[in-house]
């Protein structure tokens, strides 16, 4: 690296890493059965279910409900609701079926309705990890982020074998600006999962933010194992070896650029 020119690519590397603060990975959505049975099923096939084999894990579900499941998966919500409040008919009980109307709302937009829904799930059978993860989610969507908090940190209390909701606590103190509670919760997942693509990112970013540049690096790298050729890994890895003053910085730029990342003419200038 030509170090007289060693202060442009510092410039360049504050212009970046406040345009990456913008850029982290998004949360992760609802998530439930059925996804890949309710995938091919056609109009015919919906009628002819097996109401039996739909409800495995949920005995008090009906028809009904197992009908509303599959629409849900086919992001037919309107279908979806209609099938639930069959069910509610039957049975104003069912929590599985008050939690799926209220995630179905969700998804249409109406979260005050969905959290409504899911309150009263909650309120009858309060040891389901989906329905603190799926309230948290339309908390989230309406920009409660301080609701929405305590609902995945119960989601993943109840089931911490799932990543997804600690991955959403991650980046909700993340939207917060809390960028020493986002590295915490990412350091978690990471101790316990190296392989998380997701977290390494996101555990890098935190620590970028709070100008932790050997700690960046440390997981971008990993990250790059793990997704390898990913132009803006590699090119964030060069910027962080850039305001580092370390020469691989041009090495960094050059990989980034050969898979397909389009460098500033200063980059390129200074790594002829």
């Amino acid at each position: 690296m030509k170090r007289g020119k060693n202060y442009i690519l510092i410039s360049l590397a504050l212009i970046y890493i406040t345009a990456c603060s913008q850029s982290s990975d998004v949360k992760r959505d609802v998530d439930d059965s059925y996804q890949s049975l309710a995938k091919s099923l056609t109009e015919e096939q919906l009628k002819q279910i097996d109401k039996q084999e739909l409800a495995k894990g949920n005995g008090d579900s009906t028809f009904f409900r197992g009908k509303a499941t599959v629409y849900f998966w086919r992001k037919e919500y309107d279908l979806a609701i209609n099938e639930i409040d069959k069910e509610l008919e039957k049975n104003p009980t069912n929590s599985d079926a008050l939690h799926l109307k209220g995630s179905c709302l969700s998804k249409n937009g109406k979260q005050q309705d969905a959290i409504e829904y899911i309150n009263k799930a909650i309120e009858i059978k309060d040891t389901i990890s989906t329905y603190y993860y799926n309230r948290a989610l339309a908390h989230d969507r309406m920009g409660n982020i301080l609701k929405a908090i305590p609902d995945y940190e119960k989601a993943h209390e109840l089931k911490p074998t799932d990543e997804k909701a600690i991955n959403n606590l991650g980046m909700c103190y993340f939207d917060l600006e809390m960028f020493d509670k986002s590295e915490e919760v990412f350091r978690k997942i990471v101790y316990t999962n190296r392989n998380n693509l997701f977290a390494n990112k996101n555990l890098a970013l935190s620590c970028l933010r709070q100008n932790k540049l050997e700690e960046a690096e440390k997981y971008y790298k990993i990250a790059n194992d793990i997704e390898p050729n990913n132009s803006e890994i590699l090119y964030t890895i060069g910027i962080i070896c850039a305001k580092q003053e370390k020469d691989e910085a041009c090495d960094w730029f050059k990989a980034a650029e050969k898979s397909g990342f389009q460098l500033p003419n200063e980059v390129k200038q200074i790594c002829e």
